[in-house]
């Protein structure tokens, strides 16, 4: 009985279309769902790669700034490059968070350059101590921060 209703109140082509207007709709969205997904995760690993290569270099510059100039004009350079650093990332719109982890675990700004500070758990701040390097950490679903540990 519903089921004569159902027919007598919409007529056949309404019958016939509204399967595949549904079928296109449900389509099209799980399409534009995992062409999101692919490309927030390509998005995700060029700024991997980016920050990968900004960290090497950083190391290099430290590297040779470290055994070329005394400390006053080390810190004044130093305070330019990771300047020039943050530019770069703020000019493709992103947030570079620059500190060091001191050899007591302390989170500090570097001389002559100002840097927002993150609270890190102690299981962090010992892992960035035991790589004493150049590195960049995850925190959770935020923004990659690159760490120098001294």
């Amino acid at each position: 009985m519903k089921n004569k209703e159902f027919t007598r109140s919409y007529s056949l082509s309404t019958i016939l279309i509204l399967p595949f207007i549904l079928i296109i709709t449900l389509s099209s969205t799980l399409i534009a769902f995992i062409s999101f997904e692919k490309n927030k995760q390509v998005t995700v690993q060029s700024v991997e790669r980016e920050l990968t290569s900004s960290l090497n270099t950083m190391e290099q510059k430290i590297t040779i700034l470290k055994s070329t100039v005394p400390k006053e004009e080390f810190d004044q350079n130093l305070a330019y490059a990771l300047k020039m650093n943050e530019n770069s990332f703020y000019n493709n719109g992103l947030h570079l968070l620059q500190f060091k982890v001191n050899q007591q675990g302390k989170i500090e700004s570097f001389a002559n350059y100002k840097s927002t500070l993150l609270k890190l758990s102690p299981e962090v701040i010992k892992q960035i101590q035991h790589k004493k390097q150049v590195s960049f950490i995850r925190m959770g679903s935020r923004s990659l921060f690159p760490i120098i540990a001294n």
